[in-house]
């Protein structure tokens, strides 16, 4: 199983099971202490506790997946307007006329290394010391675009869309490369689960577990630690169960014949 999806599915296995430990806790916790700790003022403290616990804790899960989900599709669109600026960029070096060839070809060429670096397919291109070191085959097809010598009124102006176009993709990917590793902090992760297995050990500590009970705990055990996965997963969108697929980015250009 591939590291980006091993670290979310390996954390939310162990949320469920710390979770599920809680409940085994409170229900020792009940046995083997005297009835008097259970008194009703105990009774009302954990419960309006609990209550306030599974308030924060909701409304935190969902502000996070909220936030993921947005942030997830936001990507995606960065995605797809990268690969029409592709597309646009290639009609108008066409339109340039034949001496663009070699041009068109380094940008098929660079579709590949782009893909390869958003998608973690290689080594990070973006360095905490240098900061964002772009490829050199984009540093070289962004020059030749530069370089090109227009004759004609309409070169010069195909010259300067595709300049401007080239500008766009290029902040575009900056963003992506940016925001390809802005993962969930461990921490909070860590301090979730505690309010989760908090949350489920206040379940059982004044209740008498049967069958029917035992199974409710276990679905909704696995229900949050699903949660908690989903977060991740969203969190991760170049990788994992639902990365962003790069067809859009690969289909983009047809071959260059000849």
């Amino acid at each position: 199983m591939p590291e980006t999806i091993l670290i979310p599915f390996l954390t939310a296995v162990a949320s469920f099971v710390l979770m599920l430990l809680g409940c085994m806790a409170a229900a020792h916790l009940r046995r083997v202490l005297p009835d008097h700790h259970f008194s009703e003022d105990a009774r009302d403290i954990v419960r309006l506790g609990a209550a306030l616990l599974a308030t924060i804790s909701a409304l935190v899960l969902s502000l996070l997946i909220s936030s993921a989900s947005n942030s997830y599709e936001a990507q995606r669109r960065e995605i797809r307007e990268i690969s029409a600026n592709l597309v646009l960029l290639d009609v108008l070096l066409a339109e340039f006329g034949p001496e663009t060839r070699p041009i068109r070809r380094s940008e098929r060429e660079a579709v590949e290394t782009l893909v390869n670096n958003i998608w973690r397919k290689v080594p990070a291109t973006l360095d905490l010391e240098r900061g964002f070191m772009p490829a050199a085959i984009t540093h070289r097809l962004h020059e030749a675009i530069r370089g090109l010598m227009p004759v004609t009124d309409i070169q010069r102006e195909i010259r300067t869309q595709a300049n401007q176009i080239a500008l766009d993709s290029a902040r575009a990917r900056y963003m992506l490369y940016e925001g390809a590793d802005a993962r969930l902090p461990t921490p909070f992760v860590f301090i979730v689960i505690g309010w989760l297995t908090i949350l489920f050990m206040s379940f059982c500590l004044f209740s008498n577990l049967n069958r029917i009970a035992v199974v409710a705990l276990v679905l909704l055990a696995a229900s949050a630690a699903s949660a908690l996965f989903l977060l991740l997963e969203l969190s991760d969108p170049f990788g994992g169960l639902l990365r962003i697929s790069d067809a859009p980015l690969r289909l983009a250009l047809p071959p260059l014949n000849g």
